[in-house]
Parts: structure tokens; sequence; C-alpha cells
């Protein structure tokens, strides 16, 4: 309510709500508060979506050569599809959830480098239901 009133009582105040999409609020009082600044004329409302399928792959590249030495047999110039598009369902292209993905990736051992610099499963029968639940 003090947010409300600050922000309707000061015209060149600018007020910046992050929030989740609205059917991931706690309660109904949180989901009407938010409704009501949406709702206001000043109001712009900016919905951020998941990384695209390509934004993916070179976060994917771009975070599976961090945290180490690079070398020569270490970069990654493209990502096999089949990790890619994997990592795209289970994320929803969220960056974090997408690092964090790669990080287990490395753990888990399921991948490698190969000599035209890809990214590749070791196994093609890696099963990312059952190894990222």
């Amino acid at each position: 309510e003090l947010l409300w009133e600050l922000a309707i009582s000061c015209p060149r105040i600018m007020v910046c709500l992050f929030s989740r999409p609205d059917k991931h609020h706690e309660n109904e009082e949180t989901r009407d508060q938010y409704q009501k600044f949406k709702r206001h004329p000043r109001t712009k409302v900016l919905s951020l979506e998941g990384l695209s399928t390509d934004e993916t792959a070179s976060l994917i590249m771009a975070s599976w050569s961090t945290g180490g030495i690079l070398t020569k047999e270490n970069i990654i110039m493209s990502v096999q599809p089949a990790i890619v598009e994997n990592v795209q369902k289970k994320t929803g292209g969220n960056p974090l959830y997408i690092k964090s993905m790669v990080v287990a990736l490395k753990e888990s051992g399921q991948c490698r480098v190969d000599s035209k610099h890809m990214l590749r499963l070791i196994n093609n029968d890696f099963d990312f239901e059952s190894s990222f639940p």
C-alpha cells in the first residue's frame, strides 16, 4: 500500500516492480496489488521471455568454457543440437537454469568436445529426463 501511495502521489517518481507471472503469486492480496499497478495508466509492462535456441547454444558454449584453462582442445565452436534442444526444453530458456544445467552436465561426464570443437554427448542414449528431473 505504501508503494502504491508513493507512486500515485509523486508522479515524477519511477517505481520498478519485478514479478513472476501472475500464476506464481503466493496469495490473492499480492496478486491484487500487482494487478492494480498493472492497470495504472502510467504503467509500462515488460515481459521477459526465455532465451531462444540460438541464445541457449551460445550460453552453453560460454558457460562450458568458463572456470577452467582454455586450451585448443576445449574451445567450443558449436553444440550438438540434441544438447541444446534438451537444455532449452528443461530450462524454458532461463539463463540461470541453463548455467546450472551446464555445470551439472560437466560434472556428469556425459559430454565431450570433439576434434571439430563441437560439444557432444558421449552416449547418444543419454536420458535427460531421468538425469535432470
